[in-house]
């Protein structure tokens, strides 16, 4: 058996199904959210007050409140609450959309099960296959082939597609080869995800913003694989079965496994830069193309045992399907074509048809700052290297929460200089601005109260009128001071007085 060394270079996300709730599930701490343990906070408060906690739950007041009242010396630690505690890294905003968690093991421990790594390499393999056989995709989309499952959701079947290129059945399956055994990391971290978004521009989407539980970047871990010699001959005996394994020659050594996922994982990433590096991006997203720039040029010094392939919640469709029809179908339909195999995707995988008039896809989730999700680099390791690399876990281990911490401080340091510069943008929006051009009927400018009354007097800020004063209607008496934005009242070319609108 060979193994996969895996290298986290950007947040790793696979869910477990739950999205926890804050103040129910989990609670926030100065550094660190914990993942509530029932049976710590029963202990806090008594299982008399039960009644209380429930109460508390039901009507949102806070939880941490009430445990620090509860407590004699009015403070509470993390640990006496925690199933487990997950650092906070960079951003944390109110947690209206609760925390997605991370999938764990039995023993514990954050896993990327096999499952879910297999399903990316198949991508990618798949996408190979299409490019030597672009015919497959053509007219994959038919009015049979889009349905509605039980919760009422458009569907797409792609019953004709893959058979055509790994095999007609799950028993004819080229990928019944490759084993891949799941993947069991040390920790996790908590970090604020968000989602680049097409409006008008781009924007940040915030009402979407989630806490997510992820593997922090550095993380290392193995899995052992295989492509078992014995399987293989044993299908090749039977050519019946080896015919129908369309992809077999494509997946039986992991050179080939390895080139063909750089050379997708590649694919994507530049596509995704070139679009994203010439589009005017929000400052939360500022860092995404250089990021994926850095992650292209880390693909091109790849050994043929080493490669890049992303994995997990937030790669998006384009990573999950490899965009296959918007590449394949523009080589090969024509315009007409092009749009109603378009069209009818999008109604099969957008829940929304209002959406339907935007590109496909139409946001990217980033990680606060920027970042994007689920890149992980796979190295192929022999049986001794790998229990070379485990008999240097606690050194190596210790490095990590080293740098980990270095990174989290950075990340907070990074967020505290982000919230300055806001705060400073804020007040620098609400000071008066002097405007240098023509007065005319109704014009909106700044002004500030200089007296204070009924009605307030009040210094416009025109060029030509620093000195003068004027009364300012449509406004309860103001403190000296305020500011706000005025409409003049010209009459003649003079102005007369001015009508108050809002606060600068």
């Amino acid at each position: 058996m060979n193994y996969l060394h895996i290298k986290v270079l950007t947040p790793l996300h696979v869910g477990s199904g739950r999205t926890l709730r804050s103040n129910t599930e989990f609670l926030k701490f100065d550094e660190v959210v914990s993942v509530i343990d029932d049976h710590k906070i029963l202990k806090l408060i008594g299982e008399e007050n039960i009644e209380k906690w429930v109460d508390i739950i039901s009507t949102g007041k806070s939880l941490l409140d009430y445990l620090k009242q509860r407590s004699p010396s009015k403070t509470v630690e993390p640990a006496q609450t925690d199933k487990r505690l997950v650092p906070i890294v960079g951003q944390y905003l109110k947690p209206d959309n609760g925390l997605r968690e991370h999938i764990f093991s039995g023993n514990g421990k954050p896993l990327l099960p096999g499952s879910s790594l297999k399903g990316a390499i198949r991508t990618a393999v798949v996408n190979g296959l299409l490019e030597k056989n672009s015919f497959v995709a053509n007219g994959v989309l038919k009015s049979k082939d889009i349905g509605t499952n039980k919760k009422g959701e458009r569907t797409v079947k792609y019953g004709k597609f893959e058979p055509k290129l790994v095999g007609k059945d799950p028993n004819h399956d080229s990928f019944r080869l490759v084993r891949i055994g799941d993947v069991h990391f040390e920790n996790t971290v908590c970090l604020l995800a968000q989602t680049v978004n097409q409006k008008n521009g781009l924007e940040i989407k915030e009402m979407v913003n989630q806490l997510v539980e992820c593997i922090p970047v550095g993380s290392e871990a193995l899995s052992g694989v295989s492509i078992p010699d014995d399987l293989l001959k044993e299908i090749n005996k039977r050519p019946l079965i080896a015919n129908e394994m369309k992809a077999n020659n494509a997946i039986n050594d992991w050179g080939k496994i390895f080139r063909q996922i750089n050379q997708f994982t590649k694919k994507q990433v530049d596509s995704e830069f070139r679009e994203y590096n010439s589009v005017t991006l929000p400052k939360e997203a500022l860092s995404y193309p250089e990021t994926l720039r850095e992650i292209s040029d880390k693909i091109d010094k790849l050994t043929d045992k080493e490669c890049i392939i992303r994995v997990g919640f937030g790669t998006g469709y384009l990573n999950m399907t490899g965009g296959w029809p918007l590449e394949q179908w523009k080589k090969t339909l024509t315009p007409a074509q092009y749009q109603t195999e378009m069209s009818d995707l999008g109604t099969a995988v957008r829940k929304n048809s209002k959406y339907n008039s935007f590109a496909l896809p139409k946001s990217r989730k980033i990680i606060s700052g920027g970042v994007p999700m689920g890149f992980l680099k796979l190295t192929l390791w022999t049986a001794q290297q790998a229990e070379e690399w485990k008999n240097k876990a606690a050194q190596r281990q210790a490095k990590l929460e080293q740098q980990q911490a270095q990174a989290a401080e950075e990340a907070r340091h990074k967020a505290e200089q982000a919230a300055e510069a806001d705060r400073i943008a804020a007040e620098e929006a609400k000071k008066p601005k002097l405007y240098e051009g023509p007065i005319s009927k109704n014009l909106e400018v700044d002004a500030e109260v200089i007296v204070s009354g009924k009605p307030n007097r009040v210094k416009i800020y025109v060029r030509g009128f620093e000195e003068k004063q004027f009364d300012m209607n449509e406004s309860a008496q103001q403190p000296k001071g305020y500011v706000c934005r005025v409409a003049l009242v010209v009459e003649k070319g003079k102005v007369l007085r001015v009508r108050h609108i809002r606060p600068k």
